[in-house]
């Protein structure tokens, strides 16, 4: 599932919904502090089956949108 939340509401702290609030606090916060970063244009987080994650920051996300003709 992926989530897209404009950068202008990123910066202002707004319109994030309880998904997104969570997936920063649990996930991008905690990455944040570890990297010693203050902050970030995008990230992209990786749930694994074994309950271990991991998170893209900036340059590392990557997205690949693939169209379907029916």
């Amino acid at each position: 599932m992926a989530i897209f939340v404009q950068n202008e509401n990123v910066k202002n702290n707004q319109s994030f919904g309880q998904v997104i609030n969570k997936a920063i606090k649990e996930y991008i916060e905690p990455e944040l502090e570890q990297r010693k970063l203050t902050s970030f244009t995008s990230a992209g987080i990786e749930i694994l089956p074994e309950g271990t994650h991991k998170v893209y920051l900036d340059n590392e996300v990557q997205l690949l949108l693939e169209f379907n003709r029916i």
